[in-house]
């Protein structure tokens, strides 16, 4: 779902987008950064932010395209904003832009000049890809230069330019898949609650921000172990609450964190990780060990960050407006900018040979699966109800599970989509449960063949298990 553009006014001053809040896993957002100074270069670690000047701002969203069809039209737009020239009669911003494409990822580069879209409300430049290199059964790569010509400020998207750009997969046979109409109210129960919390600054309680003036925030995130021990990341209280097969009573992990909504990734036998988005001038992966005691922090290079996963070398962060997955962590080690921009990959390792690919565009969701020779597997999901976020996309069995937002203008679900080598295998529907606002795309957990769902109401923070196959 594509990040709703500001208003004008709004677009002239310092914003730092919260990437992926309404938008998808895996390419489905849309989301802003902030450059400044002169040309960002295509790899090098950040230089330090100069004195604010307004006029030398420049940013811009961009949603990739992931996955693409045989003769598919493809235009890549990018929406650049930065302050219009002083004394300009209009509100667009004087800027320019190139794309850098090429069928496959080798070989040369091949400039594409982008256009003003006359058709687009505002502020958006775009460049149609040339036919031949659409149409490669490799897919394409490319990186965007994009320019504000007034103040001879650039920006190179994703960061790592021509060494790390984005890339598109060509899906050559992608099985349909028709969910049909959305039957609100019939909802799957739980198979069981592992973790539950009420609000309060007790010992075992989850902490709660917000009131009637404001949105209620609660636990950003949580992780589940193959043991089954679940662990909620209690920000509020600066802390993770841990609950295990069997326990008596919830085990209190202090965290040195800054409080703000956060994701979790790890925990089990191996260390704690976690995501701050907020309250620094970039992201921020710390690392603690199993009894809380601080390890290391990793700065991460762009503005904003949606995500925290661990892959299969180590935690891995979702960051925009590069649209790329980027490894923080190498061999125990953290990794500093520069090598976080070569190793950057646009789609999510689960192996150490495999990617899952996802995007939503319209009324469909594609879904890959991609190996050393390219897409293996694919799926193209439509819905007669408008799906929103892609909450979860894990490989499942011979195919992929999804957990897929689903709404009208009343009410909302969430639709869970087993996929497998022939088409749909299953799918039922669980309640929103969202009361609290949580890190948006951390709701959903996939452990061993059971679904976990992270859930609060007025009284207070859960998490429930359902089974995915039957339990001897």
């Amino acid at each position: 779902m594509k990040t709703p553009r500001p208003s004008p006014p709004a677009r002239r001053r310092l914003r730092f987008a919260a990437a992926g809040a309404a938008g998808a896993v895996a390419g489905l957002a849309a989301a802003a950064v902030l450059l400044l100074g002169p040309a960002s270069g295509a790899i090098g670690d950040l230089p330090s932010p100069p004195a604010l000047d307004p006029a030398r701002i420049i940013d811009a969203t961009h949603v990739p395209p992931v996955l693409t069809l045989p003769g598919e039209p493809v235009t890549l737009r990018y929406d650049i904003y930065c302050q219009p020239p002083a004394g300009s009669a209009g509100d667009e911003c004087d800027a320019a832009g190139t794309v850098y494409v090429r069928a496959g990822d080798a070989g040369a580069f091949r400039p594409l000049p982008l256009a003003l879209d006359r058709r687009a409300a505002e502020g958006r430049w775009a460049g149609r890809v040339p036919a031949d290199i659409a149409r490669s059964r490799d897919g394409f790569s490319y990186y965007a230069v994009l320019r504000n010509r007034a103040a001879g400020t650039e920006m190179t998207l994703p960061a790592g330019g021509a060494a790390a750009p984005q890339r598109a997969y060509a899906m050559s046979a992608p099985v349909a898949v028709e969910l049909g109409a959305h039957s609100f109210g019939r909802t799957r129960a739980a198979t069981a609650r592992p973790f539950s919390a009420l609000w309060g600054n007790g010992p075992s309680d989850a902490g709660l921000e917000g009131g009637r003036e404001a949105e209620p925030v609660g636990p950003g995130s949580f992780v589940v172990a193959a043991d089954g021990t679940v662990t909620v990341l209690d920000q509020v209280h600066h802390r993770a609450l841990v609950e295990a097969p069997g326990a008596r009573s919830l085990r209190d992990v202090p965290l040195d964190i800054n409080g703000t909504l956060a994701d979790l990734a790890g925990g089990g036998d191996g260390p704690l990780w976690v995501l701050e988005t907020a309250g620094a001038d970039a992201p921020l992966l710390k690392e603690f060990a199993r009894d809380g005691a601080a390890q290391d922090e990793v700065p991460l290079g762009e503005r904003t960050a949606a995500q925290l996963r661990l892959g299969p070398a180590g935690p891995v962060v979702k960051e925009y407006p590069s649209e790329e997955w980027v490894p923080a962590v190498e061999d125990g080690a953290p990794l500093g900018l520069r090598a976080q921009r070569r190793a950057a990959e646009p789609l999510r390792a689960v192996s150490a040979t495999r990617q899952v690919a996802v995007v939503r565009t319209g009324d469909e969701v594609r879904v890959g699966v991609v190996g050393p020779a390219g897409v293996e597997r694919a799926w193209r999901v439509h819905s007669a109800t408008p799906m929103a976020e892609v909450q979860l996309a894990e490989p499942y069995a011979d195919g992929v599970l999804l957990v897929i937002r689903t709404y009208t203008d009343v009410r909302g679900e969430f639709e869970v989509v087993r996929l497998g080598a022939r088409g749909l295998v299953s799918s039922f529907a669980l309640p929103a449960e969202d009361w609290a606002e949580t890190m948006p795309l951390s709701r959903f957990r996939l452990s061993g063949s059971s679904l976990y769902q992270l859930g609060s109401n007025p009284s207070g923070v859960h998490v429930d298990r359902f089974d995915l196959e039957v339990r001897s």
